[in-house]
């Protein structure tokens, strides 16, 4: 009841007219919803970016061939397993006494 008095401004019953007015506020109000979700994605996007690119990048870079430390461990456990498999063929016991 109170939003068919807002939108009949002369009083005269819900005519074609005040059909459009409710449309049009409507639709302004999808628009106006849709650019502001749209402009608040995009900024915490940029922001979320800056933050994963300032926590992940090389501190430094000439260090480990420009790996990072995870690639290290992998390279290092890969060469750990390479390692007990020659001394494995060659019947040498590598494990700590």
């Amino acid at each position: 009841m109170v939003l068919a008095g807002f939108f009949d401004i002369n009083n005269n019953g819900l005519d074609v007219a005040d059909i459009g007015t409710i449309c049009g506020v409507i639709g302004a109000i999808v628009i106006s919803t849709r650019w502001i979700v749209r402009h608040l994605v995009k900024q915490i996007h940029d922001i979320v970016v800056e933050e994963v690119n300032r926590a992940t990048y090389l501190i430094s870079p000439k260090a480990n061939g420009g790996l990072s430390l995870p690639d290290v461990a992998r390279e290092t456990y890969k060469n750990t397993l390479i390692t007990q498999a020659i001394a494995d063929h060659l019947g040498i016991d590598l494990k700590e006494k």
